[in-house]
């Protein structure tokens, strides 16, 4: 793959085994990315602190509060950083939440395939 930029990805999910599929796909794929991992919105909030993204992954279910309650806030914060939404819940009315928030929907299980559009998205920011 085309290495481009280097760029600092954080990864918001509960599920240990999700970040680690969604960091090994992009360290593959562009192994000079740094990748910063949160278990949740508020472990998300600590290492956000004094930091800049490039792009953000963002579940939905998560202890505390989810990934679409936290997306509205995020994208005020980031409005220019793309945001992916991975998630199991592929429900419509979740998949419609996420396009209105301008979200990248993105269904689990994680795989290159699916996150291979996000990845040339931000490529080109």
């Amino acid at each position: 793959m085309v290495e481009g930029k280097d760029k600092t990805i954080l990864i918001v999910d509960d599920s240990k085994l999700a970040r680690l599929i969604i960091s090994n796909i992009i360290n593959a794929c562009y192994p000079h990315w740094k990748i910063i991992e949160a278990e949740d919105v508020v472990d998300a909030a600590e290492k956000s602190k004094g930091r800049s993204f490039d792009a953000i992954s963002l579940d939905v279910n998560m202890p505390g509060e989810d990934g679409l309650s936290f997306a509205p806030r995020l994208k005020k914060m980031c409005p220019d950083i793309p945001i992916a939404l991975l998630t199991a819940n592929i429900q419509p009315k979740v998949q419609e939440r996420a396009k209105e928030l301008g979200l990248y929907f993105i269904p689990k299980p994680i795989t290159k395939d699916k996150l291979a559009g996000f990845m040339q998205v931000v490529l080109q920011k």
